[in-house]
């Protein structure tokens, strides 16, 4: 009876240390917060794909590893878009993987954020492109060119926090209070764009002796993920048009929609769309409509919510390395020169006034001398999809890099597929 007894005990101890530590551990899991950093979602090649150099007329696979670093969940079938750009005097496709979904074709990428489901993030595999390099032409022995990729997707910022409605800032009052209002500062929720502080400031309303108070949310935010902000989209589907700038009203261009609520109340933002940089703070002020003013008793607590919605794009670049095969060995004449080989898309052959040999000019820099030449005037969709505001100055040149075509590029200040070599014709 004694050992029996001796067991049980031992069964119960034995129990309630696995019930502690399994509760231990819940808790623990718990109190993790995701919505801390600037990470959103991000991507980068798969090792070797593509190459560091590679053999011309040979092919290439470009895959890409996408990850969701962020704490928002990213569903909606075709909403996230990867492109592609690349210079076409050194690459050709051969394939491409068509991103789609909800009934359009195509690998549709989804990719949940972090939670405690998903404590890392999400991501995924995707075979993006094949290539072809080119023959080598001209006189350059190995060149060197790159692939560019971008990574579009709608995210959000959310940051729930709490706040105190300070009553007595406006009624003073002799009674001790809960709370004061103080100025908050945050380093970031998770994503791209980042909500840096809230302050907050309270309005007396009412007639006689019905005192309401009005408060007033002023929200600072910020680009902190070093990307670009796009036109917001009203839905996943949406986010096609706005990535590849179809249609798109400039005046949206680096916008967020600020949606924000007190306990469940809906606030009254304005701007409720707003223009947001990597340089400086943007503001928003959010109140309390004039239908939910509060009753001047005493301050309390509550919690304010803030979403920022928003398409967001960020890039990456491999540098490739094209080697000649050796039945491709530079061709030379008598005298020892090399025959003018002009790529026709991007150059146009030019003879040297003073020499008589012909050369190769970039088409940025004849078109920026000669803009009235049929070859300049005829603009294509892949050199620029707002030909019908572009005009030709003498300051065009091949000096830009593609970062700086994509942002001067609706300015009708740059236009692809102009320049060899990695470089895009823009006015300086």
């Amino acid at each position: 009876m004694d050992n029996s007894f001796s067991r049980f005990i031992l069964m119960c101890v034995l129990l309630s240390v696995v019930l502690i530590t399994g509760c231990s551990q819940t808790s623990s899991t718990r109190n993790i917060d995701y919505f801390t950093g600037i990470s959103g979602m991000s991507f980068s090649f798969v090792p070797s794909a593509p190459p560091d150099s590679v053999y011309e007329n040979s092919q290439f696979g470009v895959s890409v590893i996408v990850r969701n670093d962020g704490p928002v969940d990213v569903l909606d079938p075709g909403a996230v878009q990867i492109t592609s750009s690349y210079d076409p005097f050194y690459f050709t496709p051969q394939s491409q993987t068509t991103l789609g979904g909800n009934g359009i074709g195509g690998v549709s990428i989804q990719l949940h954020g972090k939670t405690q489901n998903y404590p890392g993030g999400d991501q995924t595999y995707l075979d993006y492109a094949i290539y072809t390099a080119r023959t080598i032409q001209g006189t350059r022995q190995i060149p060197t060119s790159q692939i560019f990729l971008n990574l579009c997707y709608p995210y959000k910022t959310i940051l729930d926090t709490d706040t105190c409605v300070d009553v007595s800032s406006v009624f003073p009052s002799d009674r001790a209070q809960s709370c004061t209002a103080q100025p908050q500062t945050f380093s970031g929720q998770g994503s791209p764009v980042a909500i840096t502080s809230v302050t907050s400031e309270f309005l007396p309303y009412g007639i006689g002796t019905d005192h309401k108070i009005k408060p007033v949310f002023n929200i600072a935010m910020q680009n902190e993920g070093g990307g670009v902000l796009l036109a917001p989209a009203t839905s996943g589907l949406f986010t096609s048009s706005v990535c590849s700038l179809e249609n798109q009203n400039r005046a949206n261009w680096s916008t967020v929609v600020v949606n924000a609520s007190l306990l469940g109340t809906a606030l009254d933002c304005v701007p409720s769309v707003v223009r947001v940089t990597d340089t400086q703070p943007a503001f928003t002020r959010c109140s309390v409509p004039n239908n939910h003013l509060i009753p001047a008793q005493v301050n309390y607590q509550t919690q304010l919510h803030v979403e920022l919605s928003y398409v967001y794009m960020k890039g990456i670049s491999k540098d490739i390395t094209i080697v000649r095969t050796a039945q491709n060995e530079l061709p030379s004449t008598a005298s020892g020169t090399t025959p003018t080989v002009c790529d026709p898309n991007l150059q146009i052959q030019m003879a040297d006034p003073k020499t008589g040999k012909n050369y190769c000019a970039q088409k940025c820099d004849f078109c920026a001398t000669n803009p009235t030449d049929y070859r300049c005037t005829t603009l294509t969709a892949s050199e620029t999809r707002y030909a019908s505001s572009f005009t030709w100055t003498p300051s065009f040149s091949c000096g830009c890099t593609r970062d700086d075509c994509f942002t001067k590029e609706p300015l009708g200040k740059c236009i692809f597929d102009m320049c060899l070599g990695g470089t895009y014709c823009c006015s300086q």
